[in-house]
């Protein structure tokens, strides 16, 4: 690809990917749906270990396929609490004119009524253009650390280094 091409595909998924957390934190959950490939694969294996690791409750499907099954996904997961995503940091690689991959360091807070957790981790993701624009082909979550504030003491889970 040419070097200023290259730069625009970057710039694209840059701004797909800003998208992907103003849709979530407005909870647009159709927005959501279309920001993935149909085929897209989300992947929340690792970011159940947490869970698991404090006893919380996970459902018992981690791997979602398809954009509007992603979008049902995160909703049932963030539909009630406020959430605010930050995501910097970004690794993009341009692989070719259609696709590519991209890490992005990850903070998240979710406030839940009189509880509310703060994570910490990132996203490892693949990309591809459909007709002209970038969507989300693959999104892992993953995460090393939850803080949770709850009525009593504040407790924080990590996985192992």
């Amino acid at each position: 690809m040419d070097p200023i091409d290259k730069l625009l595909a970057i710039e694209e998924i840059k701004q797909l990917k800003a998208q992907y957390f103003w849709t979530i934190d407005g909870k647009d959950w159709e927005g959501v749906a279309q920001l993935f490939t149909d085929d897209a694969v989300f992947d929340m294996t690792a970011e159940m270990a947490l869970h698991a690791a404090r006893g919380t409750p996970t459902p018992q499907q981690t791997v979602v396929v398809g954009g509007p099954a992603i979008a049902a996904f995160i909703e049932a997961a963030v539909r009630d609490p406020i959430t605010v995503h930050h995501g910097s940091m970004p690794v993009i690689d341009i692989v070719d004119s259609d696709h590519a991959t991209g890490r992005w360091l990850l903070f998240d807070f979710l406030a839940f009524g009189d509880r509310e957790v703060r994570a910490y981790g990132w996203y490892e993701e693949e990309y591809r253009r459909v007709d002209g624009r970038w969507r989300i082909s693959r999104l892992d979550l993953r995460r090393y650390r939850m803080d949770f504030s709850e009525p009593g003491p504040p407790g924080s889970v990590s996985l192992p280094a």
